[in-house]
């Protein structure tokens, strides 16, 4: 099972594949639009600025390899 909050394009034109599949529900980018996810990502926010300067990792932080 697949769940989708975004694609590309957005939104996918009526005739995209992924929209005849059975295992795959696709949400019109509003995954994350209930309180409690709005409150758990504004609680990363002020995590993360508080660890930012304090010289700590912030959660969720990437680290990209330029190799």
């Amino acid at each position: 099972m697949y769940g989708l909050d975004v694609t590309v394009p957005e939104p996918l034109p009526t005739d995209h594949p992924l929209l005849t599949l059975d295992n795959c529900t696709i949400f019109p980018h509003i995954g994350s639009a209930d309180e409690y996810a709005r409150h758990q990502m504004a609680q990363i926010c002020v995590d993360n600025l508080l660890n930012f300067f304090s010289g700590k990792p912030m959660a969720h932080q990437l680290k990209i390899d330029n190799a």
